[in-house]
This record gives structure tokens, sequence and C-alpha cells, in this order.
């Protein structure tokens, strides 16, 4: 009986081919991934842009002109505002910085607890 290579070659060409279809998807999804990417970078950049323009021209069109005051007493008021902070004590120095500071500290901090672990 004589052996026959028959076998074994068309095993390995088998292989062989299956192997090239392995790599030819391969290579098409890249491309197809790359493209998809280029698409979508491009989608948001344009999305920001033409959300920017929409709003500029909502903003523009519903502006509207801010009406006068019927009364011209604004040295009044002016002085009621500055006897009530004088009241609540709003003038002293420390009260402010407090009320701006303990805020700030506050959020800072509880911002850093966000970015470090991303509660």
């Amino acid at each position: 009986m004589k052996k026959t290579l028959i076998g074994p070659l068309l095993t390995i060409i088998a292989i062989v081919l299956l192997a090239a279809m392995f790599i030819y998807f391969y290579i098409s999804l890249n491309r197809l991934d790359s493209k998809l990417m280029t698409i979508q970078t491009t989608t948001v950049t344009d999305s920001s842009k033409i959300t920017a323009i929409v709003n500029f021209l909502i903003l523009k069109l519903t502006l509207k002109p801010m009406p006068r005051p019927l009364n011209s007493n604004l040295s009044t008021s002016a002085g009621i505002i500055s006897s009530r902070r004088s009241l609540n004590n709003y003038n002293n120095n420390k009260t402010m910085k407090r009320e701006f500071v303990f805020p700030l500290i506050v959020g800072l901090i509880l911002g850093a607890l966000v970015m470090i672990f991303g509660i």
C-alpha cells in the first residue's frame, strides 16, 4: 500500500485558509472600528457646535430688554438694603469670610472625594 499525502495536505490547506479568513475578518473589523471612531468624534464635535449655535439663536431671539423701573427711588431701596445688612451683621468681615470660605472648603473636599473614590 502506498501512503498518500493528500489527507495531510488538504488538512494543512484547510488550516491555512481558516487562518487567512480569521486574519481578513480581523483586519476588516479594525478598519470598520477606525471608521466608526472617526464618525463618532465628528458627530460629537458637530453636535456640540450645532447645540452652541442653536442656544445662541434662542438666546438672541428670546432676549428681551429689561423693563425700566417705574419709580426712580433707587437711593431709598439701596438705603434699606444697607440697613438690613447692618442689622443682620453682614458688615462684619469675619462673618462674610466664614459664609464664603466654609462652603468653598466643603465643596473642594467633596469634589476631591468624588474624583478619588468615584462616589
